[in-house]
């Protein structure tokens, strides 16, 4: 999912602020400049070019339309509040092609979609329509200018620092200023020095993490929203991570390691933007050129000029926060309009798959699923004994489990049908839940069931879950579980029925939208790499959702499962749907996953599902 893109003219676009958190992102992955127009429900168009290479968001309001390419071939897209685009190289005919990257609550591209000969890069892009007239918009006299909303900072250095106020001011000042520039080519918000001051630390302290609570405990922000703080106390380590320290975002505090013979100003500055995005929501990122990558400070060279840029999921984070601080002054994420929660959510679930050896996204995926499931029965964190007492999840879970297994033990030579020991397994473990206190029984029946038919390590690595998943079954009871399991099938594939029961588990104890975000992320994944994209696991995917949807509802009951689960009343035919698309074959044949190509298969897909659920109808 790399798009880097764009400098876009942000004086037009920022200029225009709308609705609460209402903003879009586009980025630019092209090896050349992109040129479109963007319409405001009432007409107004404002043109615009794109560097290669540049992300940027902008405040959109709701009617506001994208156009791009020449005459007959210009084409317009609707474009959705808080979604990220992307311009890409087509590869056919040299042209560029435009695209979203889609999270789970992307609307469905529109039907009245233009046929295939007016694309303009060659193949069918997502929600497009044909312009009533062939001739692009007249540009508009230039919008006026608006300074951009900046966050009040206080600067402040311990006692530690070796250097002259009238040094040490002017420096951070300037560090500051080249931070909040970066933010604010983005098209994010800015940050402004309204106070300077120092204050005593303690040398006794070693711990960063004591001398952050020290620093908080000390230092009033008044009268800015935000103090940094620069301690010399302790010194910048390389390669690392850990560079800093923030609480959740919004919060009051930020600190900073400054001692270091070998760190450039240069790197200095990226960590502080790094961290000023943190502050902002932004979690870590797989991209290896974004100011939110994982490691800083690796003592590679660092080239002087080159742009610090920030990956377009993380500008989305960001700017709806911004835009949540200017017009609302929210003071925690908790606080967010719903929407904007929502997205979040979305953005962090697709970090924390993409990035399963980090914590920075779980973390706060599970903090705001757990604020959000709060008095929801059924709906709980991403993560780790989502309802009720953790203990009591895990002895439900390990009793599941252990069901399957005595019932995969009990098996003979003659048992052998990948189907069969499915629909034996999933009516144990159902037979299992039924006996369990209701408050757990359907989170410990898919999570329990998902484990103990999960042949790969894709459940003891997921982000967060992965840490309560190996206290449900240890290593050395994985491994005599495995033993004995064989080789359980749905719809004749053993990858299908891993699908069907991780993403049911998912559901039951994290919710349907993180479930979804899920396995849409690692079908997205598999195409940049691994074994491509399968829109028959997509479909198993969805299926194992809608049983546990079903399940919670109520309208499916685990007596019933224990009693007749079978797997084609579970997992509608997979015929027809196509697998193992490389990245390059997936955009080609169906653009992305706002792709109305894309949509067209999806809701195939759910429709099969619904046809199991006739009362649902």
């Amino acid at each position: 999912m790399r798009a880097g893109l764009a400098a876009l003219l942000v004086s037009g676009l920022a200029s225009a602020r709308v609705a609460v958190g209402a903003v879009a992102v586009f980025a630019n992955q092209a090896s050349r400049v992109a040129e479109f127009s963007i319409t405001s429900a009432d007409g107004q168009a404002t043109s615009h070019s794109l560097d290669s290479g540049r992300v940027v968001a902008a405040p959109i309001g709701d009617g506001s339309s994208l156009e791009f390419g020449e005459g007959d071939a210009r084409l317009q897209f609707d474009l959705q509040p808080n979604a990220a685009y992307f311009f890409y190289e087509a590869e056919r005919g040299g042209k560029i092609g435009f695209n979203q990257i889609g999270l789970s609550t992307d609307k469905p591209a529109s039907p009245d979609a233009a046929p295939a000969d007016h694309e303009a890069d060659g193949s069918r892009p997502a929600n497009p329509k044909r312009r009533t007239a062939s001739q692009p918009p007249k540009k508009p006299p230039r919008l006026k200018d608006r300074r951009p909303f900046r966050i009040p900072v206080k600067l402040l250095v311990d006692d530690n620092h070796p250097g002259t106020r009238q040094f040490w001011e002017r420096q951070l000042r300037d560090r500051l200023a080249a931070a909040s520039e970066i933010f604010e080519k983005h098209g994010c918000l800015g940050f402004e020095v309204v106070a300077v001051d120092t204050w005593v630390s303690d040398e006794a302290i070693h711990d960063f993490e004591q001398s952050y609570q020290e620093f908080e405990r000390l230092v009033r922000p008044a009268p800015a929203r935000l103090a940094i703080g620069f301690t010399c106390q302790h010194p910048l380590p390389q390669a690392r991570s850990d560079l800093a320290g923030a609480r959740l975002p919004l919060r009051s505090h930020l600190l900073l390691c400054e001692s270091s013979g070998t760190a450039s100003e240069a790197e200095r500055c990226e960590l502080l933007v790094h961290e000023l995005g943190h502050f902002l929501g932004a979690a870590h990122s797989p991209e290896p050129d974004s100011v939110m990558r994982l490691v800083l400070a690796d003592g590679k060279p660092h080239p002087r000029g080159r742009r610090l840029r920030i990956d377009p999921l993380n500008t989305l984070a960001i700017a709806m926060v911004g835009e949540e601080l200017a017009n609302r002054s929210i003071t925690s994420l908790e606080h967010a309009t719903g929407p904007v929660r929502q997205r979040l959510i979305e953005i962090y679930g697709l970090l924390a798959l993409a990035m399963p050896q980090d914590n920075s996204a779980p973390q706060l995926l599970s903090w705001l699923e757990r604020d959000r499931a709060v008095g929801q029965p059924g709906v709980a964190p991403a993560g780790a004994a989502p309802a009720g007492d953790p203990d009591t999840l895990r002895t439900a879970a390990q009793r599941v489990v252990q069901a399957v297994v005595t019932e995969a033990a009990s098996l003979t030579a003659a048992d052998t049908d990948g189907e069969k020991l499915t629909e034996r397994y999933a009516r144990k473990a159902a037979l299992a839940a039924a006996d369990l206190p209701e408050a757990v029984q359907s989170q410990a029946f898919f999570l329990g069931l998902a484990i103990a038919i999960d042949r790969s390590d894709t459940l003891r690595i997921y982000p967060v879950m992965g840490d309560f998943v190996r206290l449900i079954e240890t290593d050395e009871q994985r491994q005599a579980r495995l033993m004995v399991l064989r080789q359980p099938t749905m719809r004749g594939r053993i990858d299908l029925g891993q699908h069907f029961f991780l993403s049911a588990a998912i559901m039951a104890t994290a919710g349907e939208k993180s479930a979804e975000a899920a396995g849409l992320a690692k079908e997205l994944r598999d195409a940049r790499g691994g074994s491509g994209f399968s829109f028959s696991d997509w479909c198993a995917d969805l299926s194992g959702v809608a049983l546990a949807r079903h399940v919670q509802s109520g309208e499916v009951t685990l007596e019933s499962l224990a009693e007749a689960f079978t797997v084609t009343a579970s997992l509608p035919s997979v015929e027809g749907l196509k697998d193992n698309l490389t990245q390059a074959q997936f955009t080609r044949l169906y653009g992305g996953v706002s792709d109305q190509r894309f949509q067209s298969v999806d809701a195939e897909i759910r429709r099969r599902i619904e046809r199991l659920y006739p009362e649902k109808k």
